[in-house]
């Protein structure tokens, strides 16, 4: 296994959102095309879309769409609050401009999170933290199958976004 220095763990994992934000378009502008133009990073990129697109599907059957939309519209956020936004990384952000989205704040609320939009979250590749956890809303509404395919999804994903995250990591 490479080892990373911690001085570059420091600049993807650490910081304010804006300064993540700024690392990333950074490394976009420097690498971007370089990544888009990597078969392995490409290979994922599709595995993640796939992943993310059978996520959103679920979680639409199991109508957590409104659930959470109307949530997070409350004062704070809901379970979508600038706690949540501190799990940001570097990396997730790029993965997600690499997947086509704009990343930018949404509001200038610092109480919720900056990438909440008023349809929701606007990142595909969500914070490890957001794809684990299940408010207690979700598990009171949920069926003890629709939690076990929901988790089952999220795990999914998360498991090639971390590995992705690892190839990055490496590429720089």
């Amino acid at each position: 296994m490479t080892q990373i220095k911690s001085s570059v763990l420091d600049r993807f994992y650490s910081g304010t959102s804006d300064e993540k934000i700024a690392a990333m378009e950074e490394l976009y502008r420097v690498h971007g095309v370089a990544l888009e133009d990597n078969e392995k990073i490409q290979q994922s990129m599709t595995l993640l879309a796939t992943y993310t697109a059978a996520l959103s599907s679920h979680m639409v059957n199991m109508h957590l769409d409104a659930l959470c939309t109307s949530c997070a519209a409350t004062t704070g956020g809901g379970c979508c609050s600038s706690y949540m936004e501190a799990n940001s990384n570097v990396l997730m952000l790029l993965i997600n401009k690499l997947a086509g989205i704009e990343v930018v704040r949404q509001h200038p609320n610092s109480t919720e999170c900056c990438f909440l939009g008023r349809t929701g979250c606007i990142l595909s590749i969500k914070p490890v933290f957001c794809l684990n956890y299940n408010c207690k809303h979700i598990t009171d509404k949920a069926t003890g199958n629709e939690m076990t395919e929901l988790e089952r999804l999220a795990g999914q994903l998360l498991c090639e976004q971390t590995r992705l995250e690892d190839v990055l990591l490496n590429s720089f």
